[in-house]
């Protein structure tokens, strides 16, 4: 039976790509009835094709803040979502290959509920260790996606994740040293070497009005249009917030104020129950963004991680300015060299020069004086050849950026970094193409990164980029895929990831090919 069952699935691709329309070019405002304020997947196929066609559409669209609100833009005309339309679909095959596992959709409530998975199996071909003589290397994660919409101000949404996996050894070398799965949580121990971890996300979010949003929630965001970003990556494990969301009635102008939660890994003084609780953090962030006319979109971020714990006097209570504040107002009155409070400062730029070319930058500071900075600077052309995209991006941050003197107020959270995955003293250069025919595609990337002696995020003392102590390290990936059901973002997807570190740790060589199933809505990192 379940060999009848994989028959059917690997022919499903062919038996089912005739009855797919050509998807429309046109991208505008979201004006059906099931516009809602849920957020859409971060995962690069997404929000790329959404920051693609903004310049071509109406409305102006702030592209360098994500997760995007689905009442934003109408998104099943992008070619990650498009599925055709409902009637070229008998009832069991929309579900299957068009639309929501379980669809509610009335005039006062709508819900939407989809598995969700990723299946992959693979072998490392250039680990000759007794590691890869004894591990298969796999994923397993199961779980659930639900969207729902009470009335047309209030919208929640929630998924749950539950892994296993076996990993090559340059990523299981990463999270055994920083207790973590990047990005995914902590672990623990699963049979001889394996990972056993899970993570969750939710929200309700209530349009106040039609442009004044509040999200109370668990989950992560994006600022910047790169392939990384230097202020705030989803690279980062999910954290509480609570968010106020605002934009212009003429959609020039937005302005973000977040509060989360984040922690650390360093536990609290022993007391009356058997496991102590971790040291937790509060960070806050003011982003505004500014379009003076279409296809050009200037930032500025400010991010503080606020002290809450002293080791004298223990927890700390949050300051009233945490809370209540203008964008600004904080770094001003703290500055840089305040023991108590982190500042980070940056900025983001991004410019459409027509349809098909778009630039974009970034700066980030936490110590001008000690040369703390970083750099971003990058271009996405879309459609250069009917199909094919392509981005190049370069990244520099220097040593001790993201540092404090107060490890606890490091940019962190959970052990994962909030903006690069290398933390700091490295330069990186990323090339990213992409194809797509109808719901076929492919990616192909290529990170070459240039790291100095390492430098903990944790350190607070200055060091120096040395060119003459330097590890190297070539990241490459290409994957070839097909999405059974876009609105799932259900995909087959075959593919091959080469690690080569001539030093430092990890160092050695990996050549992992794995074939796998998959809901494409999170994007997971393997290029650090």
């Amino acid at each position: 039976m379940k060999k009848w069952l994989l028959a059917l699935l690997l022919c499903l691709p062919f038996l089912t790509q005739a009855q797919v329309k050509k998807a429309p070019g046109a991208f505008h405002k979201n004006t059906d009835p099931e516009a809602n304020l849920d957020d859409l997947p971060l995962h690069h196929q997404v929000t790329d094709a959404i920051t693609d066609a903004a310049f071509s559409g109406s409305e102006l669209i702030h592209t360098s803040y994500k997760p995007y609100y689905r009442n934003t833009l109408k998104i099943d005309s992008l070619a990650p979502y498009f599925t055709g339309d409902k009637r070229y679909f008998n009832k069991v095959d929309y579900h299957f290959l068009a639309g929501h596992l379980i669809e509610i959709d009335q005039p006062d409530f709508k819900l939407f509920i989809d598995p969700v998975f990723d299946f992959e199996f693979g072998m490392d071909l250039a680990d000759s260790t007794g590691y890869s003589d004894t591990i298969r290397l796999y994923n397993n994660t199961r779980g659930f996606t639900l969207t729902g919409q009470i009335g047309q101000r209030v919208t929640f949404q929630s998924s749950l994740f539950e892994n296993q996996g076996f990993y090559p050894w340059y990523y299981k070398t990463r999270a055994d040293s920083t207790l973590v799965i990047p990005g995914q949580g902590r672990w623990k121990v699963f049979e001889n070497g394996g990972f056993d971890f899970s993570a969750a996300t939710g929200k309700v979010a209530i349009a106040i009005t039609n442009n004044i949003n509040l999200s109370v929630g668990h989950g992560k965001f994006f600022i910047g249009n790169g392939y990384r970003s230097l202020l705030m990556s989803d690279g980062a494990f999910s954290a509480p917030y609570v968010q106020l969301y605002t934009t212009s009635k003429n959609k020039k102008l937005l302005m973000s104020r977040t509060l989360m939660g984040m922690t650390s890994l360093e536990r609290l003084p022993l007391g009356e129950v058997p496991e102590s609780l971790f040291k937790k953090k509060t960070f806050t962030t003011h982003y505004v963004g500014y379009i003076p006319f279409k296809g050009l979109e200037i930032g500025f971020f400010e991010g503080i991680m606020w002290n809450r714990f002293d080791q004298n006097e223990g927890s700390q209570a949050l300051p009233w300015n945490a809370v209540v504040s203008l964008p600004l107002s904080n770094a001003l009155a703290y500055g840089f060299k305040d023991s108590s409070q982190h500042v980070v400062l940056g900025a983001n730029l991004s410019a459409h020069l027509n349809e098909k070319l778009q630039l974009y930058s970034q700066v980030v500071t936490d110590n001008p004086s000690k040369n703390q900075f970083g750099y971003q600077v990058g271009f996405r052309s879309s459609d250069f050849v009917k199909g094919f995209s392509f981005r190049a991006e370069y990244n520099l941050v220097k040593a001790s950026t993201y540092s404090h003197i107060n490890p606890l107020q490091a940019y962190t959270h959970n052990n994962d970094f909030i903006s690069h995955p290398l933390g700091n003293n490295f330069q990186e250069v990323i090339l990213v193409l992409d194809h797509r025919i109808n719901r076929w595609w492919s990616r192909w990337k290529i990170n070459y990164q240039k790291m100095g002696t390492p430098t903990s995020i944790l350190d607070t003392e200055m060091e120096t980029f040395n060119p003459h102590s330097q590890t190297e390290r070539y990241v490459l990936e290409g994957q070839l895929g097909y999405t059974m059901n876009p609105k799932m973002r259900w995909q087959w997807i075959l593919g091959m990831r080469y690690f080569d570190s001539n030093s430092g740790s990890p160092s050695g060589k990996t050549t992992w090919i794995y074939f796998g199933m998959r809901t494409a809505i999170v994007n997971k990192y393997y290029d650090f």
